[in-house]
């Protein structure tokens, strides 16, 4: 049970989230809507906390995931990915560089390795991390993890699944 002070409402893949101020936990927090069961609006008001303090929470950063520490990332996608990622928006301040050789270079910010993480991994062999060096390392790890969880299947021709 919470009591939080409501500041911003964000719709994030679909699913609607609530910025507010965590009298309990006494942190910004952010809530899904979704998760919330038996809610009410308190008799006692509060008093409005200035923008600057919540504003942070919805910038700076890749997606929703929050962290304190922002870093930057750099990508490359090969030439055939960057048809159909070229001009996607992950960030606000997102820089692009078309490459010599067709693939793209992006470089934005992210402050949670988990959401910029998932992203990455959707592009699969399409997208290579070039920085930070310890997020190409959590990439590497993943696959690794994954490729275990599929030891002694190979595919055919077809695209069958032996195992």
């Amino acid at each position: 049970m919470r009591t939080v002070e409501p500041y911003h409402m964000v719709n994030y893949m679909g699913n609607w989230h609530l910025i507010a101020f965590c009298q309990l936990r006494r942190e910004w927090r952010d809530f899904v809507f979704g998760r919330m069961t038996l809610c009410s609006v308190a008799a006692e008001g509060f008093y409005p906390r200035p923008r600057q303090e919540w504003q942070p929470h919805l910038e700076n950063t890749f997606g929703i995931f929050q962290n304190n520490d922002a870093f930057d990332v750099v990508l490359r996608f090969t030439p055939e990915r960057t048809r159909w990622v070229r001009g996607e928006i992950w960030h606000e301040g997102q820089v692009e560089e078309l490459l010599e050789d067709g693939s793209l270079k992006r470089t934005l910010q992210a402050s949670h390795s988990t959401e910029i993480m998932m992203e990455i991994l959707r592009h699969g062999s399409e997208v290579e991390v070039l920085e930070p060096a310890w997020l190409r390392g959590k990439i590497v790890d993943e696959m690794q993890f994954a490729l275990r969880k599929y030891a002694g299947c190979r595919t055919m021709a077809g695209g069958d699944l032996l195992v």
